[in-house]
């Protein structure tokens, strides 16, 4: 998702973002950016001229963020049919709605986990400067 914003500095490759507002910030998870009320630090790999006062086009590489997305969803699912398969290894299987209700729990259990673990451990990949607006 590309992103426009307005720079505030420059630091090495490191420039300091207030994104715009957009109605994807309604619903963003991201609550480092909420904290700071629009600010990102977002890195300037293509070596664009950038000063303060600029607007910027910023976004995720691709391959970051299906790598997040892929983590993130298989996980849970992952999770699920482990205990699925698992529950029916048993010396005494459960009937099939148990161990169906069992990988449900299994899949919201991890699903959970993993949204707890993140928001306390995110992701250190900063988007990056596309363009020059």
């Amino acid at each position: 998702m590309k992103e426009t914003g307005r720079v505030l500095a420059v630091t090495g490759d490191a420039v300091t973002v207030r994104h715009d507002a957009s109605a994807a910030c309604f619903g963003c998870m991201n609550q480092e950016c909420r904290q700071k009320q629009g600010l990102i630090t977002a890195e300037n790999k293509t070596g664009l001229p950038l000063s303060a006062g600029q607007r910027v086009e910023t976004e995720f590489p691709l391959k970051t963020a299906l790598a997040q997305g892929f983590s993130l969803l298989a996980l849970p699912f992952l999770a699920c049919a482990a205990v699925y398969l698992v529950s029916g290894l048993l010396s005494s299987p459960p009937e099939e709605p148990i161990r169906a209700a069992l990988g449900a729990a299994a899949l919201f259990a991890a699903g959970f986990a993993l949204y707890f673990y993140r928001r306390k451990h995110p992701f250190k990949v900063r988007p990056i400067i596309v363009r020059v607006l």
